[in-house]
């Protein structure tokens, strides 16, 4: 609210000789800009007759902070399990499509069958790294483990990703060339 709702708030309340509470922005006398929960309590006296507010204006910024950072946590955390979710799904996908293509009868073609075998367990052991990732993750983020940065050849982690891909790549007839200086690192 902005202290025109603020008012408005108080005097509805006052006519109505209700309680009230109020959550604005205020700017303080230093420049900053301070959250404040304002709230009153009717005060009567034993017949009735209505004497005014007992009242408080408290500071509630740092609240409003853990709030804002809770939100950005909870999206944050929604956006990471709708990733996870997508990225155990090409594998396990990839899995059933090669593992019912063998049962239909793709068994008995050697060659086939053995490229199908291989592709079947290169999924595996992506499933494999996934859930060993989000194991990791899950340490990090108790503080159970310290992150250890490291580098990395940048070539041979993209063509890991290029291998990842290779069913896609391969069904949407597209051809990648992996053009990455064998020295070059991230870290």
């Amino acid at each position: 609210e902005n202290l025109t709702d603020l008012l408005i708030t108080v005097q509805k309340a006052l006519k109505e000789r209700k309680g009230f509470s109020s959550e604005y922005r205020f700017l303080r006398f230093d420049g900053e800009y301070r959250w404040i929960l304002n709230r009153g309590v009717p005060r009567f006296t034993q017949r009735g007759f209505f004497l005014g507010y007992t009242g408080s204006a408290i500071d509630i910024t740092d609240r409003k902070k853990a709030e804002e950072i809770l939100l950005e946590n909870e999206k944050i955390q929604k956006e990471f399990v709708s990733n996870v979710s997508h990225d155990l799904r090409t594998p396990v996908a990839a899995i059933k499509g090669f593992a019912e293509t063998l049962r239909r009868g793709a068994i008995a073609d050697s060659k086939n069958a053995l490229n199908f075998v291989k592709i079947i367990e290169r999924h595996a052991e992506r499933l494999e790294c996934l859930i060993e990732d989000l194991l990791t993750v899950s340490a990090l983020e108790s503080d159970k483990t310290p992150a250890k940065p490291e580098d990395v050849p940048l070539r041979d982690f993209a063509g890991e990703l290029i291998r990842n891909m290779a069913v896609l790549v391969e069904k949407k007839n597209i051809s990648i060339k992996l053009n990455i200086d064998p020295g070059l690192k991230i870290w």
